[in-house]
């Protein structure tokens, strides 16, 4: 279950457009959508329409109730068709950071609340509020990918840095490594300032921007008032083409995190059960020299890139740091987590361009390493 959270502070640059039509047009595409609905003006609720007015239950009870023994989840549930589900907003909301910012653990309410669904669904959309408060923060602690839309125009890039400050602060203080990508969005293709604009994103965020961009249109605002997806209004749009290639970029992007993973999920349930003859598994000796490091964890491609507890290096007497990793024959790419900043193993010689930007190190596994 992959789970994407769309964010920007600023409004008006196509947030809950992108989070209804990436949804619904990732529907399209044969995949299972549940979008969670987390801004208290209810946007991409209404966009479905759904009236907030008229719910028993809202994201509020979600984040709140979840967990609970006598709390059935499928109360929170909407479905909007066939493999579309959501959860609505209400404006009730409102009142979480207030309520929960004294509770221990208020940041992993999402996260937690979630682990009920797991597996149920394919992708996870958080449509987020339009600030970075005790909401976004929870849809940051949850994602594994942020989709940032931004509008051609010198304001929309004011408070990205901001964003990607909170983000770098999320990574050097946790263990959570978050991906970041921007979509470029209400593009008017007629005017040279929206292209220079568009090369001024795409020189702020590198490699990590959409090759799709999403189009300005009358049609998006137009399926939006009719309480539909741009696939159900006008499929002869640009809007349609654009989310329809936007969909497909993320499946793609996401398929291919998936493979090795999944491979190591195989191998990890068939070693808990003691089948040793469902697969071969290398000791794999990782050893790094790091002067004055407090902690070393790694994480990578064999463990969903977690830096858990079981994955903390060991300091020898020579001062290297040293960890066994049980894997089977393949290519891995991992980092260090160094003191909670992550890094390159710069002891390994084979690195690999991230496709988030910068170099992962590689693993090359075979079976003679045994």
């Amino acid at each position: 279950m992959y789970q994407l959270a769309i964010i920007n502070q600023k409004g008006g640059c196509g947030k809950t457009t992108t989070a209804v039509n990436l949804a619904s047009l990732l529907v399209e595409l044969g995949k299972k959508i549940l979008l969670i609905d987390l801004d208290p003006q209810a946007h991409a609720t209404i966009s479905l329409s759904i009236d907030p007015e008229e719910i028993d239950f809202s994201t509020y009870d979600f984040l709140k109730y979840a967990g609970e023994d006598d709390f059935d989840i499928s109360q929170v549930i909407v479905r909007v068709e066939d493999n579309f589900h959501i959860i609505p907003s209400h404006l009730v909301l409102s009142v979480f950071e207030q309520a929960y910012s004294g509770v221990d653990g208020h940041e992993y309410r999402l996260r937690d609340a979630l682990v009920s669904l797991e597996n149920i669904y394919d992708y996870v959309i958080f449509d987020c509020p339009p600030s970075l408060g005790l909401l976004t923060f929870n849809a940051l602690m949850a994602a594994h990918e942020i989709i940032v839309p931004v509008e051609p125009s010198k304001f929309s890039l004011q408070g990205i840095g901001r964003l990607k400050d909170t983000i770098k602060l999320i990574e050097e203080k946790t263990t959570h490594s978050l991906r970041t990508k921007a979509l470029i969005t209400i593009y008017d293709k007629r005017t040279k300032f929206a292209a220079y604009m568009a090369h001024v994103i795409q020189d702020t965020f590198k490699r990590n921007v959409f090759e799709t961009i999403i189009r300005q249109t009358v049609r998006l605002k137009e399926a939006a008032f009719h309480g539909k997806g741009i696939n159900k209004y006008d499929k002869r749009s640009a809007g349609y083409e654009d989310y329809k290639e936007l969909a497909k970029e993320v499946i793609a992007t996401c398929e291919k995190l998936t493979p090795i993973r999944l491979q190591s999920a195989v191998h990890e349930l068939a070693t808990r059960f003691n089948n040793e003859d469902s697969v071969d598994l290398v000791n794999v000796p990782v050893v790094y020299n790091g002067v004055g490091a407090r902690e070393i964890r790694i994480a990578g491609d064999f463990n969903d890139w977690t830096a858990d507890d079981e994955h903390i290096m060991v300091k020898d007497e020579d001062g290297n740091w040293k960890t066994t990793l049980q894997l089977s024959p393949g290519r891995y790419q991992y980092k260090l987590l160094i003191d909670g900043k992550w890094s390159e193993d710069d002891c390994n010689p084979l690195r690999i361009e991230s496709p988030f930007g910068g170099y992962n190190s590689l693993l090359e596994v075979s079976l003679n390493e045994n």
